[in-house]
């Protein structure tokens, strides 16, 4: 049976449990510890989530957030970069490589290293210095995500602008003393009443 939920259209899930699950998200806890927190299976949790970081991906593009105003240019660069490389996944050595290389000021405008059919092929990567652009703003940001990547054991390239966001939108409500659980709610509410 589907409940009236301001937070997720046709949900069959209660109000407090979905909630929950927003709270867990906030809290950058994983698929599988929100799941054993609300009893719902990981699948459950995993669309959750996804969902989630849809509805933020939204309205990040429809709603003024100064974090990713100022950073747009080098967050599109992030994207952009990372887009290159078929095989990188968030969580990998190669990712946190391929990242400290950016926070140290440079973007990778080829592929250096990718697998394929199990073998590692190895290219000379070419670097572009941008440091300069850089704000200090910007690099905790990067280490916030190389933080909070570790928990994953990969997470596929087409999504990583998905998780980016997630992660911009938690460091920009922590940047300014926002309490995250109740912005996401109101995010969450927002996207509803559009979809």
């Amino acid at each position: 049976m589907y409940t009236q939920n301001q937070y997720r259209k046709n949900s069959k899930l209660s109000v407090y449990i979905s909630k929950k699950i927003i709270r867990c998200f906030a809290d950058d806890m994983t698929a599988l510890a929100t799941a054993r927190e609300t009893t719902l299976t990981t699948n459950t949790i995993d669309d959750w989530f996804m969902y989630m970081r849809e509805a933020i991906a939204w309205y990040i593009q429809h709603r003024p957030v100064s974090f990713f105003a100022k950073n747009n240019h080098l967050l599109q660069g992030m994207y952009t970069s990372i887009h290159k490389h078929d095989t990188l996944f968030i969580g990998s050595d190669f990712f946190h490589t391929y990242i400290q290389k950016y926070i140290m000021g440079y973007t990778i405008l080829n592929r250096s290293v990718y697998v394929h059919a199990g073998e590692k092929r190895t290219y000379a990567p070419q670097y572009h210095n941008t440091s300069t652009d850089m704000s200090q703003e910007y690099i905790d940001f990067v280490s916030y995500i190389l933080e909070n990547s570790k928990k994953y054991k990969g997470i596929p390239t087409k999504t990583c602008a998905l998780h980016i966001k997630e992660w911009g939108l938690k460091f920009a409500c922590r940047l300014d003393d926002i309490d995250v659980t109740k912005y996401f709610l109101k995010v969450l509410r927002t996207y509803t009443l559009f979809h």
